[in-house]
């Protein structure tokens, strides 16, 4: 009898401790958990602001998730009032939007305009992904 009564006093107070780390484990990856979570419902309502809009091409910053890459545009051409969208194409640190200057060469060149860390001018032919 001694026994049984040592098994239900070791079970119940056991409880106690792992409740603690259960908590303690939800509280360090809950959050992480839950951002990508986050991450992936937001998608239908994460905002599309144009970075570029200038001589019938619009950039939109393409949005990859969480941890998707960075520099990574779809890139329009304005149709009236449609887009036509052209592909998307992955840019460096450099030649972002605000300090560059766009042009389309044909429907699936793009050529990008823009001046890098020495202040030099640099022309870079970039072919769009679809």
């Amino acid at each position: 009898m001694n026994i049984k009564i040592f098994k239900f006093k070791t079970i119940y107070f056991s409880i106690f401790p792992i409740t603690i780390l259960l908590f303690g484990l939800f509280y360090l990856f809950g959050g992480i958990l839950l951002a990508f979570v986050g991450g992936t419902l937001i998608k239908p309502l994460y905002p599309t602001f144009s970075e570029y809009n200038k001589n019938g091409i619009i950039l939109y910053p393409k949005y990859s998730g969480v941890l998707g890459k960075c520099c990574l545009y779809k890139v329009n051409k304005n149709k009236g009032i449609f887009e036509k969208n052209l592909g998307a194409i992955l840019l460096n640190s450099d030649s972002k939007p605000p300090n560059s200057n766009f042009e389309m060469i044909n429907e699936n060149t793009l050529k990008i305009i823009y001046k890098d860390y020495e202040n030099k001018q640099q022309i870079e032919f970039y072919k769009l992904e679809n």
